[in-house]
């Protein structure tokens, strides 16, 4: 299920205690949803860190390796992880999913305003179908911290918890990347 972590040397970091503790908060957040949906997994997937039950578990990242299992955590669950990147994603599970995204950025849309926008009302409409999103993002790097604030502007979306983490303890990352938040988001009530 894990990608060599020798294969992407500069992304070590991610198997670190501090960055891994994303994950633990984000399948919290989570724990109570039949289906998760889960946006760059990459080398560290929610899957490794769900401890409830869960329907389905689906996991979207061009760079992980495809993987698929009709168990987790010893129960019945359809597991996926596709390398395929969110903008070619179709699911249908309204209001029964939990939705997550680490390390969530702008640089991952297109640079063509048409379709930038497309890429973007896609996002929103994963973030807006689902019971509880995680996103997190560095705050320190304007892409992160762009995409942060754009999320916090979707209509009929709340904010329900906000953590800051200091990630410095972690070698090899980039320094703009050691301060993170994390937004746990729910439809507004």
């Amino acid at each position: 299920m894990l990608q060599n972590p020798h294969e992407y040397p500069d992304m070590d970091y991610l198997y670190s205690e501090a960055a891994q503790s994303r994950c633990v908060i984000a399948a919290h957040a989570v724990r109570h949803c039949p289906h998760v949906v889960e946006i760059g997994g990459f080398t560290t997937p929610i899957t490794l860190f769900l401890t409830g039950y869960h329907k389905s578990v689906t996991v979207m990242d061009p760079l992980m390796r495809e993987y698929s299992n009709d168990h987790l955590n010893g129960q019945p669950c359809q597991v996926k992880h596709v390398p395929i990147p969110f903008q070619h994603a179709r699911f249908s599970a309204a209001g029964e999913y939990g939705f997550v995204m680490l390390g969530a950025s702008l640089k991952h849309f297109s640079e063509d305003p048409v379709h930038r926008e497309q890429e973007w009302a896609i996002l929103v409409d994963m973030i807006s179908g689902a019971q509880v999103s995680v996103i997190e993002a560095a705050i320190d790097w304007p892409l992160g911290k762009g995409a942060l604030d754009k999320l916090l502007e979707i209509p009929n979306i709340q904010l329900r918890t906000s953590i800051d983490l200091d990630l410095s303890a972690n070698p090899g990352m980039d320094p703009d990347h050691y301060r993170r938040r994390l937004l746990v988001l729910e439809p507004a009530k």
